[in-house]
């Protein structure tokens, strides 16, 4: 009884999660490089995802009251400000929980510079292929419409019996023809840009935003170190490719 009791109390003194990405975004890339050594956060990845579908879920499995391994580890939520000779000036909060965190002001280390650099290219692919959607669904329309006025006028120069309306209209007719070809070009390059945007918009979405801005949401190293007063983490040299 006094066990169910315990329970009760604690899980209803469980802080409300506040955090709004997915555990997925912080649980990327788990080998950071550190000189010679490397470090795989692969334990505290499956930990903190546990963690995390245990609240949200409400499953009532209490594998997320586990030690939690690599405490030096902490998931930081937030975006640049500035860069430093030592890497980037950072507004962010800093979980060591997936419910408990606070804001601050920190040096980022080994940034994620690539992932920054990724998310401006993807946005600037966006934009290009909407463009380019719109002007193949302009120069479709235009396309259709030529069509249509060359298949009428050559309709009408058939029935003449004079020969340069004749030969006009055998001209209109090919006019016609090209222009059909053409509007069907037209779709198909539509078609063809909206498969790539579709796959930059699915790349996008793997990048955590914030108003459109990068926004830092990975498990730093808390050095013990700072500068100018601000306390200095370090993500590691990240494995990309792993």
């Amino acid at each position: 009884m006094r066990k169910s009791i315990f329970w009760i109390l604690l899980l209803a003194a469980l802080p409300v999660v506040a955090q709004t990405n997915p555990p997925s975004y912080c649980c990327r890339y788990p080998m950071r490089g550190f000189g010679n050594a490397n470090v795989n956060l692969t334990p505290l990845f499956t930990w903190w995802s546990r963690q995390e579908a245990s609240l949200t879920n409400k499953s009532g499995n209490f594998s997320f009251l586990s030690p939690r391994p690599m405490p030096a580890w902490k998931r930081i939520v937030g975006t640049k400000v500035g860069d430093s000779q030592y890497g980037w000036f950072a507004d962010v909060e800093i979980f060591t929980n997936t419910s408990h965190g606070f804001k601050t002001r920190i040096v980022l280390q080994n940034p994620p510079i690539q992932d920054e650099q990724q998310l401006n290219a993807l946005q600037q692919q966006i934009t290009g292929y909407n463009q380019q959607i719109a002007n193949s669904q302009e120069q479709y329309k235009a396309d259709v419409k030529e069509e249509k006025r060359a298949e009428k006028q050559a309709k009408a120069g058939s029935r003449s019996w004079h020969l340069n309306e004749a030969l006009n209209a055998k001209n209109d007719a090919r006019l016609s023809a090209q222009k059909r070809d053409d509007a069907q070009k037209d779709q198909a390059t539509e078609a063809q840009t909206k498969g790539s945007l579709q796959v930059a918009e699915q790349q996008l979405a793997a990048i955590p935003t914030e108003h459109g801005r990068y926004q830092i949401d990975l498990f730093a190293l808390e050095t013990g170190k700072s500068l100018n007063g601000l306390p200095m983490y370090d993500l590691g040299v990240i494995s990309y490719g792993r």
